[in-house]
């Protein structure tokens, strides 16, 4: 999901229905979304409950090079 929706999560309705949208049509297609730009708490907590799959942004960790991303993926595994 592309960062600019994100971003108007939480202050634009309309954001919010492409989100959803296109989230559910992802998921009936079989695939995963991947919010892009998740800053905030705010938009955190609306795609989690929008259904989307993963998050990425500053809201989960700050641009990282790939030992720290290493680092990062160990500490965070399910």
């Amino acid at each position: 999901m592309d960062q600019s929706f994100v971003a108007d999560l939480g202050r634009d309705r309309a954001a919010t229905a492409i989100v959803a949208a296109v989230t559910d049509l992802a998921h009936v297609l079989g695939l995963s979304v991947t919010a892009e730009g998740g800053e905030t708490r705010v938009q955190r907590d609306a795609v989690v409950a929008l259904g989307c799959d993963f998050l990425q942004g500053y809201d989960v960790a700050a641009p990282m090079n790939d030992v720290a991303f290493a680092a990062f993926a160990r500490q965070h595994q399910k």
